[in-house]
């Protein structure tokens, strides 16, 4: 089994993270391994575009890189931003603006929406996630999104992972 950062799909992202590879590279790595029988997990970062426009365009651009690589599991985690790091001054300073839990849950519901891809096994249980999920793609899309708007839906905290048991 081999594991790939994926971290996103979007090009223009993947540049200003400094990830060091764009999207061709990153869907011709992954396609690689699978040629080579090798089960590919892909791991994904919610809320890495921040607040705005850019968290759909991160959400829709990483559901398509999934689509097109057809990882065998797909992981998630969200941003945590580490004491030390680029992204914890920027948090710091204001210029970068994290999710918050629903508009996270609202990023992970807009990536399984858009995932067509069949037979890919989503694993969602990170600590530093939200809200834990775990599912089958496509088999068990429908049951992941009702999960997450039922969280959506209530808008109750108590139905998250508390902040001191996400690893932070």
């Amino acid at each position: 089994k081999a594991y790939i950062g994926v971290e996103t799909g979007d090009d223009e992202l993947l540049k200003k993270i400094k990830k060091g590879v764009g999207y061709e590279e990153m869907l011709q790595a992954g396609r690689n391994l699978i040629a080579a029988g090798i089960n590919l997990s892909a791991m994904v970062l919610l809320g890495l575009a921040g607040r705005g426009k850019a968290s759909r365009r991160h959400a829709l651009a990483t559901a398509k890189i999934c689509n097109e690589m057809k990882p065998q599991y797909l992981a998630a985690l969200t941003v945590t931003p580490v004491p030390g790091t680029v992204l914890y001054r920027q948090v710091q300073r204001g210029e970068f603006e994290l999710l918050d839990a629903f508009e996270t849950l609202e990023e992970m519901k807009q990536i399984f929406e858009n995932i067509t891809a069949d037979n890919m096994k989503f694993v969602g249980t990170h600590a530093s996630n939200y809200l834990p999920v775990v599912g089958t793609l496509q088999k068990d899309k429908q049951k992941m999104i009702a999960m997450v708007d039922e969280v959506l839906k209530n808008r109750d905290e108590r139905m998250l992972r508390p902040d001191h048991m996400r690893g932070l």
